[in-house]
């Protein structure tokens, strides 16, 4: 807030308790907002906009979205399948290099993409969350693309949108 940030989105409850009131606060998909109570109660303590689950319907959502407009739906998005703050890497953590290592996992049911850089590891699908064509009607206040941990060319980002 020092450096002049005002706006900040979290993920995790706990974020409230690490701003000030003042803070513009939206919430991630991963705060679970499915029912009107929970909107509320979020609008009320401050929040300015909660982000639609990717696990929640499109009727609810629809149900959701005449209550209010201060709502964002995630259109495509890598979703964080496991995230950890422990490093896969076979090494003494002190000579870490740190730099980015993208690794493909498979198991009997599908490909995932390991992502370790700074000691932090992320597991997503080796396919991104993608809203069919035909959903992306569905009524918010704000839609949202996120290319937050694959790396995209700008050519792949400019398709996707």
């Amino acid at each position: 807030m020092s450096a002049g940030y005002e706006k900040w989105e979290i993920g995790n409850p706990a974020g409230f308790a690490l701003l000030p009131k003042s803070a513009d606060i939206t919430l991630d998909s991963t705060i679970t907002m499915m029912n009107t109570q929970a909107i509320e109660q979020a609008l009320e303590n401050g929040v300015s906009r909660i982000t639609f689950s990717v696990e929640d319907t499109g009727d609810n959502i629809r149900a959701l979205s005449e209550k209010t407009k201060q709502t964002a739906f995630v259109l495509y998005q890598d979703i964080p399948l496991f995230i950890s703050d422990n490093c896969v890497r076979e090494n003494d953590c002190r000579l870490c290099d740190k730099k980015r290592l993208e690794t493909e996992l498979m198991n009997g049911k599908g490909q995932y993409r390991l992502i370790s850089e700074r000691c932090q590891t992320v597991v997503i699908s080796e396919q991104a969350f993608a809203v069919p064509p035909k959903e992306r009607i569905l009524p918010a206040g704000a839609y949202r693309i996120d290319f937050c941990y694959r790396r995209y060319t700008v050519n792949q980002a400019l398709s996707i949108i």
